[in-house]
């Protein structure tokens, strides 16, 4: 056996200690944030708190919207064989509904964007790619913010690798969104629709994608196992950047959950320097 088989070994068993392990987290944040942000709109409606307070609550509901459906798509709140799968399911859909994105669709493109990380033709966030963290807030905050940003959800691409099942239950999702905030903007409560669900959707997916997208891929060239992800540090520190300072250790194994992958990390991590990964990289 030589060493490069010693060091998979070792890696694998390293991951093994951190599968599955407190998953139950993921149900509560990602019910309980959506319960919060579904309760902002009796709030705003009967003027119980100031509508900038609703809108700050609100942005931050959209920056934690993402992560316990993305541990959902990777089947890792509940196994895939347990009857309770369920819940996992369950978790997928409903946190991500102040996302403005359907389950399904997200599921499909994250499983492309693993299999084809940083490839210009086939990785559906390659949109997200800047040449700079600076770059990145006009990139993700202004320019994906189009219509038809990135591979657009009418393109051959999609057509091509997402399932029509996917795209239909996206785009009933989406419609039913514009129909109702038009109508509250008719209705007069156009502001509340604007600071609930309109802008801190925008503000959350911004950030979303430069932090889980951008940086931990940044420059989005590099292709392989060990080099197409990198371990960075931000001056925020990990809890403003959810974790994905560690997002190399996902890419390599998906089963861990992301609250484990910074001990996975540290303890892999003079593994992944014999790789020659890049794990301290900045913003």
């Amino acid at each position: 056996m030589d060493m490069s088989d010693i060091l998979i070994r070792e890696e694998q068993e390293i991951a093994r200690k951190y599968l599955f392990n407190d998953t139950w987290i993921y149900v509560f944040w990602g019910i309980g944030n959506f319960l919060v942000w579904l309760s902002l709109w009796p709030l705003a409606f009967m003027n119980i708190l100031p509508l900038w307070i609703i809108f700050i609550i609100a942005t931050l509901n959209c920056c934690l919207a993402y992560l316990p459906s993305h541990e959902a798509q990777h089947g890792n709140i509940v196994k895939r064989s347990s009857p309770y799968f369920w819940v996992n399911e369950l978790v997928g859909y409903i946190s991500v509904l102040p996302l403005l994105t359907g389950y399904k669709l997200l599921k499909e493109t994250h499983m492309l964007h693993h299999k084809h990380t940083n490839d210009p033709e086939k990785d559906p966030d390659i949109g997200t790619k800047s040449r700079s963290f600076l770059h990145s807030l006009w990139i993700c905050g202004v320019v994906q913010r189009q219509p038809n940003a990135g591979y657009g959800l009418q393109s051959e691409f999609y057509k091509k690798n997402i399932s029509s099942r996917a795209l239909t239950e996206h785009f009933i999702f989406f419609w039913f969104h514009w129909i109702f905030l038009a109508f509250l903007a008719l209705s007069g409560f156009g502001l509340i629709a604007l600071s609930i669900w309109w802008l801190p959707r925008l503000i959350g997916t911004a950030y979303l994608q430069i932090t889980l997208s951008f940086l931990p891929h940044k420059p989005m060239e590099n292709k392989g196992r060990y080099n197409d992800t990198r371990g960075w540090k931000a001056y925020t520190g990990t809890i403003l950047t959810q974790g994905m300072e560690y997002h190399i250790i996902h890419h390599l194994y998906p089963s861990i959950p992301l609250h484990k992958t910074p001990s996975a990390f540290r303890d892999m991590r003079h593994i992944l320097e014999k790789k020659n990964c890049v794990l301290d990289g900045g913003i």
